[in-house]
C-alpha cells in the first residue's frame, strides 16, 4: 500500500468523477444544442457560439489553472465550481433570451473549470501519476 494518500482508490475514483462531471456539457453538447434549437428557433452560428462559450469558460480557467492551483483551497474552487455550475444549468433552463443563455454557458465553462482543474491535478500526484490520468479517460 502506497503511503502517498493520493494513491488511494476512493480519492482516486472522486476526483476521475469530478473530473468526469465537467467534461459532460462537451460530450451531451448535441442534446444542448438540439434543445436549444428546438426551443428557441436558433441558428447554426449562434448554436456553435453557445457550445463555444462554454469550452471558453473552460479553457480559460483550465489554461490559467497552473498560476493558482497550488497557491489556493482546491475544496473550495471546487465547491464555488460546482455551485457556480448547476445554478447557471439551473438558471440556463429558465431562461428565454439568448444574450443570458450565452453568458450562462460561460459561467458553467467557468465552473467546471475551476473543479476539473483540481481533479487533473489530484490524479497526477500520485506516484504513479500515469495510472491516475488513466482514471480520467476511463
Amino acid at each position: 500500500m502506497s503511503k502517498n494518500k493520493v494513491d488511494h482508490y476512493p480519492i482516486m475514483l472522486s476526483a476521475a468523477m469530478l473530473f468526469a462531471i465537467a467534461v459532460m456539457p462537451g460530450a451531451v453538447a448535441p442534446g444542448i444544442v438540439g434543445a436549444a434549437a428546438d426551443s428557441m428557433g436558433l441558428g447554426e452560428t449562434q448554436l456553435g457560439l453557445l457550445i463555444g462559450l462554454y469550452f471558453a469558460g473552460f479553457g480559460i480557467v483550465s489554461a490559467t489553472s497552473y498560476l493558482w492551483i497550488r497557491k489556493v483551497n482546491w475544496r473550495v474552487y471546487s465547491s464555488i465550481g460546482v455551485i457556480m455550475m448547476g445554478f447557471s444549468w439551473i438558471l440556463a433552463g429558465m431562461m428565454e433570451g439568448y444574450p443570458t443563455l450565452l453568458f450562462l454557458m460561460f459561467v458553467v465553462g467557468i465552473g467546471a473549470g475551476l473543479f476539473a482543474s483540481p481533479s487533473i491535478t489530484i490524479l497526477g500526484d500520485g506516484t504513479e501519476a500515469e495510472n491516475g490520468f488513466s482514471w480520467m479517460i476511463i
